[in-house]
């Protein structure tokens, strides 16, 4: 009889395993709030039962993610009950209001007659509260769940609700002097997930989030990948990683600067017969809205021999949700420098 139930436990751990998609990772276990954290809980706070963690209508409180996550696609699955009033918080810390000092995504029975005639456009659900109105018309009636996404990629936050975008934001485009000063938390970097209860009953299942890469890890690959194509020699390649009318200003030994265009530059790369390898390392990035600056040294080899090395700088463009080359200047050196 133990080894029954056993293998039907298995048999359900790997059912369990089974559903979350690749490449994303389940944030509860199935059976109790391990990872999580409970900061001013109020009654008996969250409970873990069976599938689904919920809030009952005694509880309360910020339950958080005991791990910080920077970028990353949350998907879960909700059912309100009449009037519910949850929200799920990203970037957030423990401390303090995490709708302000971090972000909230409002999870609630936005159509209750409770709420008629006073609630705000940025208070309905999937709005980042008190930030960015989210459109309606997605959210399902009272005791049906509800699947729902949360993307936060750098400053861009987007939120999907039953299949329908409701919030596309860029942060950057909060210009608002007040809500800015409310709502500090909207230049955070990182932090916590976490449900943030208001005393309703509020079911969650099927939680699950992959972390994406860093926009510097971003910003870093993409300039990578200019001298991968330079390595394959790759013109075509070049050309779709730097912007139309780009310049590439290269400083040789302290003589004055020359200019080349990215069209000519690709081209003499695909006409070189040498075998070219460029890499650089300890890449500092700064990155400030759709804008991103890189600096790093590097060393160059043509044909297996070590060339010259120097100093990488490279202004890119977020274009379309991708990073894109809008300007490169080097320094080439061939004395007083070491191969990495």
């Amino acid at each position: 009889m133990m080894l029954k139930i056993g293998f039907v436990l298995l048999l359900a751990i790997a059912a369990f395993a089974a559903d979350v998609e690749p490449g994303f990772t389940p944030l509860y276990n199935g059976k109790d709030l391990k990872g999580w954290i409970l900061v001013n809980g109020k009654g008996p706070g969250y409970i873990a039962k069976g599938e689904e963690i919920y809030c009952p209508k005694e509880g309360g409180g910020n339950l958080f993610t005991e791990k910080e996550y920077s970028n990353f696609v949350l998907r879960f699955e909700f059912l309100l009950t009449a009037g519910a009033n949850n929200g799920m918080g990203i970037r957030a810390p423990y401390e303090g209001d995490a709708a302000y000092q971090g972000m909230e995504i409002q999870i609630l029975d936005h159509d209750d007659p409770q709420y008629k005639g006073w609630l705000k456009p940025e208070q309905r659900h999937g709005s980042i509260y008190g930030v960015v109105a989210a459109k309606i018309g997605a959210l399902k009636p009272v005791g049906e769940w509800n699947q729902e996404e949360i993307a936060a990629d750098g400053r861009h936050v987007k939120v999907t609700l039953n299949g329908k975008v409701i919030v596309d934001a860029n942060l950057d485009d909060v210009k608002d002097a007040a809500v800015l000063a409310k709502h500090p938390g909207l230049a955070r970097a990182t932090g916590h997930l976490g449900f943030l209860g208001h005393g309703a009953l509020v079911r969650f299942r099927n939680l699950r989030v992959k972390e994406l890469a860093s926009p510097d890890i971003a910003v870093i690959d993409t300039v990578k990948k200019l001298f991968n194509a330079m390595e394959a020699k790759d013109s075509a390649a070049i050309k779709t990683l730097v912007m139309p009318g780009t310049q590439f200003v290269a400083i040789r030994d302290g003589s004055k600067p020359t200019a080349s265009s990215m069209e000519k530059f690709a081209d003499n790369i695909a006409a070189s017969k040498d075998l070219l390898v460029e890499k650089m390392w300890d890449a500092k990035v700064l990155i400030e809205g759709p804008i991103a600056t890189l600096w790093a040294p590097y060393d160059f080899h043509r044909s297996g021999k070590f060339s010259h090395c120097g100093i990488d700088t490279a202004t890119l463009m977020r274009v379309a949700g991708e990073w894109k080359i809008a300007g490169l200047a080097y320094t080439v050196q061939t004395a007083g420098c070491e191969a990495k």
